[in-house]
């Protein structure tokens, strides 16, 4: 029993201890559960982040519901030592972050703050200080709800039992960032402290000195958020390094806050080529509060308004009164007053004046105008709000309408004693004395028809410059201390009623602008008469060119309407029309390319009627002019006019004081030019190209040394073409002449005699061209002729011969013409020998150069004039053998003989090549059975000796025609005779891979052979002595013939 129960009970442990493992167990603290009431924190955990610089710390809190309330008022403290720290130590030390354990609000169950609860889990962060590189601990102390500070600093569960290694980057950045903005400028001002001036470590020049990036955001920039500068923005600059101050520029119309960064860029910080940025701004180098940036002006002022008054009795005295409402929505602001006698919108314009600033509530001033001033005056108000900005554009309601201003009194504001008097050519002076009581002021003539008076001097509406009711026309502005003026009279008019008044424009105490007094008092003239209009256009009758005498005439009617007129003459060398506005009529003038000729050519009564005047023309002048005659009248009124209808006074003529002359050329019969070197014989045509109009046809004159190609002294030309459109050019003629092969070689001579169309004469003479007209001759030595002579294989053949000319050969080419071929011409005149009556050439070949036959030789011979002759000569070529017959065979001929004719004849079966044929047939048949019994009994017969079989051999090989010569001695039945076997050195090897061809079968004859005959017989034996053996001895081969 006692086995049995040690046993059971021994079960039962197994099992329990295998059913443990899957029994949930609650975590085991290391602490003491008595002292769970203290609620330390539990499972501290530390851990270092690199790229944060910072350090995390986790732990729970107590696990034990007996204490789970105590959790909403308890709190936890972290510290931080680079020591182990009991409860003394964190007396006196300073958190760096407190937690609480429980939010009662946000959980309302404590034990759901319990550590195995999400809400029992705790962290804390510590930002580590740049630059540091050591090792800390972190410990958490509890304060309970009653102020009670708990520090029981177990290690892993409220202190770390290892420290925690913190490295971190010093700070490479930047101090103090101060920004400052300038409203009127319109530019923020950023300055900062470098690091070098706090520790000069960071290089500052070469490959590693570090730049300076600005940055703009309108976000502030955080350590945490730092990082996302560099993602999100662009540096605005890139400085250099050691820069502390750099001025942002803000765009108009800008109102805004915003925020500045300055960094710096560290470069090849770790290695070649690798950067670092310190954007943790940790050193003060961003901004914590933005810049406010604004320089939107305020709203406009509106209702400007202006008043003068001045005191009665009280001469130069009065004051303007200013007045605008204050603008809404502005405190501080100012109000500056402007003023000018001019209207204006902008502040900084011409003539305006600052005359003061008022402050916000007044919207009035008060302007006492200096002693002296007249005339008006324009009042405008901007605002400056409290910031110190303003614009100087104005707008209309910002300014006021115009204010007549009078401080000047009872002077007189006008020139006195004006005059008026016209002088002639549409000039008249206006003189006058300067206005007392003014300085630096101008003078304004004016024109008018009537005398204009004026009865409000304030408002002269009767003085009207301009708009359809217009009658005061300004016709010149004179400055002070001249007194006089010329205006010009308008031409082609005639009045009698002609007024003038001078008016002074003063500043009359305004700083830039002036007034114009218009009363129209005491200064004006009139009125006076004024004649302008011109003399008629002269009527030119004729403008011609002399050239005997080198000179333009030009004759013109002298005009009796007029009296004491002058006229001039004018010389246009282009033309004066080419203005599409100026097709018939232009202006003379130097300024449009007219040249002065003759000048001051005057009249009076006893001039006569047609008026003639001449121009001489330089040597050498060819060219188109436009000569215009000029009439002034004797008030000086010019009639510049130019017209070119006829009858008016403009006309072209043609400058010619140079002989005429023409450009020659030759063709022949086929229209080539000629151009120079030789005529070889021919029709040939001179071409004459006239470099103008001619008076007459030109003579020709063409002549050599040995003859005249025209009758007499010359002949005229032919005219081919005239060229009426272009007077650049003249017309074109020719002359027909002939070459004869009967003329020798000389020089032809070419004398042209040309007459232009104002007689000047020229002669042309041109010798460039030789006669050669006779062709090279040729004559032949050998070869001789196929009639006489055949030239066999190997026989040499030399083409010789002369070839001579008047001139000169040049050039002799050979060529060869067969029954199937031409050869290409070949010069040989390289090969050919000169002497003093030509050349002689010799050219040899070979027979085998050409096919048997015929073959004609061609010469052909150039002079140097490109005349050119032919010559041939003929020889035949042939390859002659005697055959087996002893006749003379010669390829050439045979060659060219023509094939038989096909004879085709009707035979019957029973004609004799059948016959023949059957006949054959039987023999066959019958030795056929002879052989196969021959065979039998061979066979069947007893071996014989060696020696007997292989004469049964031979017999057998004649027999059945399969030796390789046959015995003829034996098959005549002469004697048996020995002979030696002779070999054809001429047959080859059995080829098996040779084609067959057909071919004609010729015996080769050789030189030097002799046909022997030798009879035997039926049978002739022809033998020939052979040269050529290898071995040196005299060997026979024979040739059999079997009698018919």
């Amino acid at each position: 029993m006692q086995v049995t129960g040690f046993r059971r009970r021994t079960s039962l442990l197994l099992v329990l201890l295998l059913i443990m493992p899957l029994l949930p167990l609650q975590a085991v603290s290391a602490s003491n559960h008595e002292d769970d009431w203290m609620l330390q924190a539990e499972d501290i955990s530390a851990a270092f982040e690199e790229n944060g610089e910072s350090t995390t710390v986790t732990w729970k809190s107590i696990i034990n519901a007996n204490f789970a309330q105590g959790l909403w008022d308890a709190t936890y403290h972290l510290y931080r030592h680079d020591e182990v720290m009991n409860a003394s130590m964190i007396a006196n030390m300073t958190p760096f972050a407190s937690v609480d354990a429980c939010d009662e609000i946000n959980v309302p169950n404590p034990n759901n703050c319990q550590g195995n609860k999400p809400d029992g889990q705790h962290s804390a962060t510590f930002q580590v200080p740049p630059g540091i590189n050591a090792s800390y601990y972190y410990a958490i102390t509890t304060e309970l709800g009653d102020g009670t500070v708990t520090s029981q600093l177990d290690f892993n569960e409220s202190m770390t039992f290892q420290p925690v290694s913190e490295v971190t980057t010093a700070v490479r950045s930047p101090y103090y960032l101060q920004a400052f903005f300038n409203p009127t400028t319109s530019s923020t001002t950023l300055s900062w402290v470098n690091y070098n001036s706090i520790n000069p470590v960071l290089p500052e020049s070469g490959p590693d000195a570090y730049d300076i990036h600005i940055w703009q955001h309108a976000e502030p920039i955080t350590r945490e958020s730092g990082v996302t500068l560099l993602s999100l923005y662009s540096p605005i600059a890139t400085l250099v390094a050691g820069t502390s101050l750099y001025e942002v520029p803000i765009p108009e119309s800008t109102n805004r806050q915003m925020y500045y960064s300055v960094t710096y860029v560290l470069n090849n910080w770790i290695a070649p080529n690798t950067t670092y940025e310190d954007v943790r701004f940790l050193s003060g180098n961003t901004l914590e509060v933005p810049v406010d940036e604004d320089n939107v002006p305020p709203n406009a002022v509106q209702g400007v308004s202006a008043s003068f008054e001045s005191v009665e009795g009280l001469d130069g005295t009065g004051w303007t009164t200013i007045t605008w409402t204050d603008v809404l929505g502005e405190e501080g602001e100012s109000y500056r007053v402007w003023r000018a006698g001019s209207g204006f919108n902008n502040t900084f314009s011409d003539g305006v004046e600052w005359i003061a600033t008022v402050s916000e509530g007044i919207s009035s001033y008060n302007y006492t105008i200096p002693r002296g001033n007249l005339g008006p005056s324009f009042y405008c108000v901007s605002i400056i709000d409290s910031y110190s900005i303003t614009t100087s554009d104005l707008l209309v309601t910002s300014c006021s309408s115009l204010v007549f201003e009078d401080t000047f009194g009872s002077w007189i504001k006008e020139p006195t004693n004006v005059k008026a008097e016209y002088l002639g050519a549409s000039k008249t002076k206006v003189s006058w004395i300067d206005q007392i009581g003014a300085e630096g002021e101008t003078y304004n003539v004016w024109w008018s028809s009537y005398p204009v008076v004026v009865t409000n001097p304030d408002n002269p509406v009767e003085f009207r410059d301009s708009g359809v009711l217009q009658n005061m026309f300004l016709l010149a502005t004179v400055p002070d201390g001249f007194g006089e003026v010329i205006v010009d009279v308008p031409g082609g008019i005639f009045r009698t009623q002609s007024y003038y008044f001078v008016t002074s424009d003063a500043r009359y105490g305004h700083l830039n602008d002036t007034y114009e007094y218009r009363g129209l008092i005491q200064n004006y003239d009139g009125p006076v008469t004024e004649d302008t209009l011109p003399p008629l256009v002269p009527i030119v009758n004729e403008v011609r060119m002399y050239g005997m005498t080198d000179e333009i005439i030009i004759t013109w009617v002298n005009d009796d309407q007029e009296n004491n007129e002058v006229y001039s003459i004018w010389r246009h060398l282009g033309d004066p029309f080419l203005n599409e506005d100026s097709t018939f009529r232009a202006n003379v003038s130097e300024e449009n390319g007219w040249e002065l000729m003759l000048d001051d050519i005057a009249t009076d009564s006893s001039t006569q009627s047609t008026i003639i005047r001449s121009i001489q023309v330089a040597e050498g002048i060819q060219r188109n002019a436009w000569y215009s005659v000029v009439v002034k009248d004797e008030f000086d009124n010019l009639n510049d006019d130019m017209w070119s209808t006829p009858g008016k006074n403009a006309v072209m003529v043609r400058e010619d004081a140079t002989a005429a002359t023409a450009t020659l050329h030759i063709e022949d019969s086929t229209g080539a030019t000629v151009n120079s070197g030789t005529l070889q014989k021919g029709s040939y045509r001179l071409i004459i190209n006239a470099s103008e109009d001619l008076e007459s046809v030109p003579m020709v004159n063409i002549s050599s040394e040995h003859r005249f190609f025209n009758i007499g002294a010359g002949e005229e030309a032919n005219l081919l073409f005239d060229t009426p459109l272009d007077d650049s050019i003249g017309d074109t003629y020719y002359f027909d002449f002939e070459i004869a092969n009967t003329d020798k070689n000389s020089l032809v001579t070419i004398n042209i005699t040309l007459s232009d169309s104002v007689a000047n004469t020229g002669n042309i003479s041109v010798a460039e061209w030789d006669i050669d007209a006779k062709l090279p001759t040729i004559e032949f030595y050998t070869p001789a002729s196929p009639e006489y002579t055949t030239y066999m294989q190997g026989d040499p053949i030399l083409i010789s011969g002369g070839a001579s000319d008047d001139v000169g050969v040049v050039s002799i080419e050979i060529r060869f013409i067969t029954a199937t071929s031409t050869s290409k011409w070949i010069n040989i005149i390289a090969s050919s020998t000169q002497s003093e009556v030509g050349w002689a050439f010799a050219y040899p070949v070979a027979v085998g150069d050409f096919p048997l036959g015929t073959v004609r030789v061609e010469i052909r011979a150039t002079d140097a004039a490109g005349n050119q002759n032919t010559g041939q000569v003929s020889f035949a070529t042939d390859d002659c053998h005697q055959s087996i017959e002893g006749i003379t065979i010669c390829d050439g001929k045979e060659g060219q003989k023509a094939p038989p004719e096909v004879i085709l004849e009707n035979v019957s079966m029973g004609s004799g090549p059948f016959l023949f044929v059957f006949v054959l047939a039987g023999i066959n048949v019958f030795a056929l059975i002879v052989v196969i019994m021959t065979i039998i009994s061979a066979l069947s017969a007893p071996r014989k000796k060696k020696d007997d079989d292989d004469e049964g051999d031979e017999w057998m090989s004649e027999f059945i025609g399969t030796s390789s010569e046959p015995d003829m001695d034996a098959i005549t039945g002469g004697a048996k005779k020995e002979e030696k076997q002779v070999v054809d050195d001429d047959d080859d090897e059995e080829d098996p891979f040779a084609v067959n061809e057909l071919v004609r079968k010729e015996r080769r004859k050789k030189k030097g052979n002799k046909l022997n005959e030798t009879g035997s017989g039926d049978v002739s034996t022809f033998e020939y002595d052979d040269d050529d053996d290898d071995d040196g001895g005299k060997k026979k081969r024979r040739s059999i013939r079997r009698k018919k």
